[in-house]
């Protein structure tokens, strides 16, 4: 087996509603973040839009090995994210930008002081705000082929993707995880137009089952998806990636985490 340090140690803000999953239920996201780990390689590229505390960076760069870019506008969170990275020592590999993403680079106000739900502030919202950059991917990542991308930027995916299209349309990105939950409507976006762009793009959404290593046809249309470009369904990086041993950390905050062993 291939020997790989224990699971990478996260800090979690207070009002952190990623939290709990993690510290009662002890899995997080599983099938999500172990597509996100096991086909990836160091000579890869992941990018994370919406880091909040930089739980699926620090896997990408401490578990996979892989180059991170993660995205955290909230002054607030963007502590953590920085403070997690240089915790797992990710900083020669992991680079983490404190900016939203958007159509157009500018600024726009962000909610602030509720913990891991900020987002961007919607027409008629009362809640306090703060002024944040706004980038472009497609400008941030210029001459970068990323290998797997990640965005859950509460509800502003619409405008994140279109800033996007040159990399969404880079053959060499083999995976996209997308969230959708319906919060777009805050912003007047149809989140069902956003997914069928992704899909005229060659994408279709999967699930993946970790311990086998299989992607099949998801019918869903909510939640965390993992799209996948058609003709690479059964790409042999997903087919022939590396599985995990599960195992326990004893501590107070215990979970199970995976380490990736050679197939």
């Amino acid at each position: 087996p291939l020997c790989l340090p224990p699971p990478p140690p996260v800090f979690y803000p207070p009002l952190c509603t990623v939290s709990a999953p993690v510290i009662t239920a002890r899995l997080n996201e599983f099938a999500e973040s172990s597509c996100l780990v096991q086909p990836l390689r160091p000579d890869g590229l992941c990018v994370d839009g919406g880091a909040v505390i930089v739980a699926y960076s620090v896997q990408a760069g401490a578990v996979a090995g892989a180059r991170v870019v993660a995205f955290e506008p909230s002054p607030f969170t963007f502590q953590y994210l920085d403070r997690n990275l240089r915790l797992n020592s990710l900083t020669d590999r992991a680079s983490a930008r404190r900016k939203a993403l958007g159509r157009q680079a500018g600024s726009l106000r962000f909610t602030d002081g509720l913990g891991t739900e900020n987002a961007v502030a919607a027409s008629g919202q009362t809640e306090k705000t703060v002024e944040v950059p706004v980038a472009r991917l497609d400008d941030e990542l210029a001459g970068e082929h990323p290998f797997l991308m990640k965005m859950d930027v509460e509800g502003f995916e619409t405008e994140a993707c279109a800033g996007a299209e040159r990399l969404l349309a880079d053959p060499a990105l083999q995976a996209f995880i997308v969230a959708r939950h319906d919060s777009g409507r805050r912003y007047g976006f149809d989140e069902e137009a956003l997914h069928q762009r992704i899909r005229s793009l060659g994408f279709s959404p999967f699930e993946y089952f970790p311990l086998t290593r299989e992607l099949q046809p998801l019918p869903a249309v909510a939640g965390h998806l993992i799209f996948v470009p058609v003709h690479a369904a059964r790409h042999r990086r997903f087919r022939h990636s590396h599985p995990y041993e599960l195992h326990r950390v004893t501590s107070p905050s215990a979970h199970v985490c995976h380490k990736r062993t050679a197939p």
